[in-house]
């Protein structure tokens, strides 16, 4: 393999050589998807959102970016299951394991903190994007990325919210005692 140097003479690479340089892009590349990975202070633009208001603006907040978001729909992924309101009654005379409900809530809250992490990702490269610092090949590298990584991020979303969903029929279909079938 041969290479044109700065003065314009030819360089001549042997096989341990070429080995050698694909070795250390290889450990680049490994050291910079770490670094992209590694832990790190969420956004300016998003901490304060979270610090400086108050409970109950955050539950309204959360109300009216319900109300705006798109709506998509799909006969099987969009429409959320509901308990029956006859069933209703009978479930109110069971008693639950707390720990049970406990350790629900904190899987969802696990799920909900993975998606928060994916969409403050999707934020940074975007602004990365608005910065206008890359070149325009660099820009729409990382373009397609964010698009991958938000397909990625609505997929998840949407596969965690059927999960919750079955996961509550079941619940409620062996509280009640009725056939798995419902």
């Amino acid at each position: 393999m041969t290479d044109r140097s700065p003065n314009n003479e030819q360089r001549t690479y042997t096989e341990q050589g070429v080995f050698e340089l694909l070795g250390c892009f290889k450990i680049e590349e490994q050291t910079a998807t770490q670094r992209i990975r590694e832990e790190r202070e969420l956004p300016l633009e998003i901490t304060p959102s979270l610090d400086k208001v108050t409970k109950q603006q955050h539950q309204d907040n959360f109300k009216r970016y319900k109300r705006e978001i798109s709506k998509y729909h799909h006969e099987e992924w969009t429409v959320a299951d509901e308990i029956n309101k006859s069933f209703l009654p009978k479930l109110k005379q069971f008693t639950v394991d707390t720990t049970q409900v406990v350790n629900v809530h904190y899987k969802g809250a696990e799920n909900s903190c993975l998606h928060g992490r994916a969409a403050t990702e999707i934020f940074e490269q975007l602004l990365t994007i608005k910065s206008g610092e890359l070149t325009a090949d660099k820009a729409k590298q990382l373009l397609d990325e964010v698009l991958e990584s938000a397909r990625r991020l609505a997929i998840h979303a949407w596969i965690q919210d059927k999960q919750h969903d079955e996961d509550a029929k079941d619940y409620a279909t062996r509280a009640l005692r009725l056939p798995p079938s419902l």
